[in-house]
Order: C-alpha cells, then sequence, then structure tokens
C-alpha cells in the first residue's frame, strides 16, 4: 500500500514538470486505488482466529 502511495506521489511530481507523464499517472493512480481499496477490504474482514492459518506447522 506504501509502494503505491510513494509511486503516484513521485509520478505526480513528475507529470507536473513534464505533460508526458500526465496519462501515465491517471492510469497508475486508478490501479494503485483499487489494489489499496482491496488489501482494506482484506484487512478489515480479517479476524484474530485466522492467524492459526498463517502459522507454520
Amino acid at each position: 500500500m506504501a509502494g503505491n502511495i510513494i509511486m503516484t506521489y513521485l509520478l505526480l511530481l513528475d507529470s507536473q514538470r513534464e505533460e508526458s507523464y500526465r496519462e501515465s499517472t491517471d492510469v497508475f493512480l486508478k490501479m494503485a486505488y483499487a489494489q489499496n481499496k482491496e488489501r482494506l477490504a482484506y484487512i478489515e474482514n480479517f479476524e484474530l482466529k485466522d492467524v492459526g492459518f498463517f502459522k507454520m506447522a
């Protein structure tokens, strides 16, 4: 999640300096938003009992 936010910020800075980065920034922003929304939904629906599935036997 943090990587998407940082990458979007850097692309936004580049697009302010160079117009050719504008479309790439828009596409990446939409993708990053969708991925972050997906991950947030996973975190919100995670329950303490699910931790056992991640422990190694």
